[in-house]
């Protein structure tokens, strides 16, 4: 097992120290990703994870910090104000820090430890479309590039494909911007040329513009995504990528029924975990690359079941923002930022 602490001691990470908006400001460092998932191999990558409190300066004055990233080491150190509102979204990757495994949890002062006490408080109704929309983002980009890689299918079919991915940003808009059920509708159908395209049936009222402009930039990507030029491919470097993302997806399902049905919530997924690697070695792909047929019908099954505990949870549908703010508060005059 990997002594996290001491990996830190190494050179690599001495902006932890050095940083001037880390440092003694830190409250909070965790492992994250496939070590704290518990589906990690040998060849894996180690991902930390923090928080450090803002100074006063950064709340007040003119100086600003919202994270700090150092690609070289997998590291993200958040600002306590953006970890808070991060979440108070119920934002997947941000819960997982705080529900870990002790052994995972490399260095927490009394701030740090506050965070974790408390943290039941920040679960939410909200999970039910934080965490689905992640799996539904997963399940575009394994499409997409299922789509990329079957040359010889024909256009209809291919079209077929990018629609699934545009029907699945669909679900996540009608949640987000509060739209009514088919207020979008997109179908493959010939244009006036015989050439097969996506179209799109637009049923919206009292939607604002801002969020009309996010929607048509979203679904921009989605094209966007799919059409990019790739270059050379490296086949069992994008199966093992595609097997990654299909791991995920199934996580995040697992993870928000553990939360709506149980009110709690485990980063490491000790009774999944045999799952979710045969998934990450491609058990559930056909030798031609394709999904296997147990695998949509498990997202079926995890999909309904979650549906079942959204209807079910005695969660509040959001966090509730006076104890936000009372706990910020006190957070904030515990580390000496305010009197």
């Amino acid at each position: 097992m990997l002594n996290f602490k001491e990996i830190l001691n190494n050179k690599e990470y001495d902006f932890l120290k050095t940083n001037p908006h880390l440092g003694k400001n830190i409250i909070l460092l965790v492992v994250s990703g496939s070590y704290a998932y518990g589906t990690n191999t040998e060849t894996s990558d180690l991902d930390i994870r923090g928080v450090a409190i803002d100074t006063f300066s950064d709340l007040v004055g003119v100086t600003n910090f919202e994270q700090y990233e150092d690609k070289n080491t997998d590291t993200v150190i958040y600002s306590f104000k953006k970890f808070i509102r991060l979440l108070a979204d119920n934002n997947p990757n941000i819960l997982e820090m705080l529900f870990v495994k002790n052994e995972h949890i490399i260095y927490a002062d009394e701030l740090g430890k506050k965070l974790i006490d408390n943290r039941e408080k920040f679960l939410s109704q909200k999970t039910m479309y934080t965490f689905s929309g992640f799996a539904r983002a997963q399940l575009n980009r394994i499409e997409n590039a299922l789509a990329r890689d079957e040359i010889a299918i024909s256009e209809e079919k291919r079209q077929e494909h990018i629609n699934r991915s545009v029907t699945n940003a669909i679900k996540n808009f009608e949640i987000r911007y509060n739209m009514t059920e088919n207020a979008l509708n997109t179908y493959v159908d010939l244009d006036k040329d015989e050439r097969y395209r996506i179209f799109i049936d637009f049923n919206l009222k009292h939607i604002k513009l801002s969020s009309l402009i996010e929607i048509n930039e979203q679904l921009s990507n989605i094209l966007r995504d799919y059409n990019k030029t790739i270059g050379a491919k490296n086949k069992r470097k994008d199966d093992a990528h595609l097997n990654k993302h299909m791991m995920h997806l199934v996580r995040l399902y697992y993870m928000a029924c553990e939360i709506l049905e149980d009110e709690t919530l485990h980063t490491y997924r000790e009774k999944e975990h045999d799952l979710l690697l045969d998934i990450k070695n491609g058990l559930y792909r056909n030798p031609n690359g394709s999904l296997k047929d147990e695998f949509s019908i498990l997202l079926n099954k995890l999909e309904n079941r979650l549906n079942e505990a959204k209807n079910k949870t005695k969660l509040p549908k959001i966090v509730d923002k006076d104890m936000i703010n009372d706990f910020m508060f006190e957070i904030y005059k515990e580390a000496s930022i305010i009197k």
